[in-house]
């Protein structure tokens, strides 16, 4: 045998040798993990919808309620990023991009309730809408509006905050709801001017839950919304804890809208323990875990309030008769959005309505007016919740 074909058989040997040692055991990669989905991108409205039923077909009738209360849902939910004149003014652009696929945008829905309505189907749902999607194509859009948008309120955060039973100088819960605010593009009022007056009579009464007192401080500080609570955290237990401190808070917030003194809405009370190597930074870790949970459920949820539950003040000139009227008061009744009608008045020609929305707001009720088919109206005027038109011509 040649020098040569030994070498290239120790070398074969070896490398045989190698394969066997290092084919004993292979290890599967770990999977990754899929991340849970971040709920806080999540809201969820109620809607509704009156659709004309489909003849002799009520599987038809009931899917096309569905869709359109879905529809409704959708835009409510656009409400939080984008004014609702913008929803009026670029209905095409939104017709093409978001309604299109506003199934997509839902994620879970319940249908509260559905049936006959007089000449029509009413459909209510509760959808759960998926906002992290809604806001990056809003963005894509060029429609997003993310710090001081039309429309949005001014909120002020009013909580009395205690540790141990004294009076909190840090405000920590204020300041984590504030910048759940501010990441939302709300205007805020500012938190150093609210702690200066903090020992006024009004917002003591105000921080003690007096919701006449808390409306009055709002209106002061020129605040359309207000958010107040109490956030209070005791001692709970240092026994077990390897050297460690631990505290309890008790944690919850309301929102109320400033004009009419209503609450919005509740935050569930919520109860946490922090724990530290120290009593302040227990207190503070306590008071900071449950006030990011409140700032999460209820500041997403402020816009879409706001959207619901308003009643407007509608003054229409120019309506020849009465049966003119009662025909303007059915139209105006089955407007998407409008849930009742009541004629206050009628003298002179001059009509003074009052319009309960379902959601909505002054500006997209008198665009819908402008537009109606048959009745050439122009808007007046628009002032709070008052609107003002002129039928132009008799109506055909």
């Amino acid at each position: 045998m040649s020098k040569y074909r030994y070498l290239f058989l120790v070398i074969f040997v070896l490398y045989i040798s190698g394969c066997a040692g290092t084919s004993k055991e292979i290890k599967q990669a770990p999977l990754t993990q899929i991340p849970a989905e971040d709920e806080s991108k999540y809201v969820t409205v109620e809607a509704e919808s009156l659709t004309a039923p489909i003849k002799d077909n009520i599987l038809a009738t009931k899917e096309q309620g569905l869709m359109a209360a879905q529809r409704a849902a959708l835009e409510k939910a656009l409400g939080v990023f984008i004014s609702a004149q913008t929803i009026v003014q670029q209905a095409a652009l939104l017709e093409e991009n978001i309604f299109a696929r506003t199934a997509g945008y839902i994620k879970d829905y319940k249908i509260l309730s559905e049936g006959p309505d007089g000449e029509f189907y009413k459909t209510k749902i509760s959808a759960k809408v998926k906002m992290g999607d809604i806001s990056k194509e809003i963005d894509v859009l060029g429609l997003l509006i993310k710090s001081k948008k039309v429309g949005n309120p001014r909120v002020m955060v009013l909580i009395n905050e205690e540790i141990d039973g004294i009076k909190s100088t840090q405000s920590i819960a204020e300041t984590i709801i504030i910048k759940k605010l501010l990441d939302l593009g709300y205007r805020v009022v500012d938190q150093e001017q609210i702690s200066k007056i903090k020992q006024d009579d009004e917002v003591v009464k105000a921080l003690s839950g007096d919701a006449n007192a808390t409306a009055k401080v709002g209106k002061k500080f020129d605040a359309e919304v207000i958010i107040s609570g109490t956030a209070i955290t005791k001692f709970n237990t240092d026994q077990g804890l390897a050297g460690m401190i631990s505290y309890r808070a008790v944690i919850d917030a309301k929102v109320l809208k400033v004009s009419t003194g209503d609450m919005l809405l509740a935050s569930t009370p919520k109860q946490g323990a922090g724990i530290d190597v120290t009593k302040e930074m227990a207190a503070k870790n306590s008071i900071i875990k449950l006030s990011t949970s409140v700032a999460e459920e209820i500041v997403p949820q402020i816009a879409p309030k706001l959207y619901d539950s308003s009643s407007i003040k509608l003054v229409v000139n120019g309506i020849p008769t009465l049966n003119k009227l009662q025909e303007f008061s059915n139209i105006v009744r089955y407007l998407d959005g409008v849930s009742a009608t009541y004629v206050r008045s009628y003298e002179g020609n001059t009509a003074q309505l009052e319009l309960e929305l379902k959601f909505g707001n002054t500006q997209t009720l008198a665009a819908k007016l402008e537009a109606l088919k048959d009745w050439n109206m122009q808007v007046k005027e628009t002032a709070g919740n008052l609107i003002t038109m002129e039928v132009k011509n008799e109506t055909k």
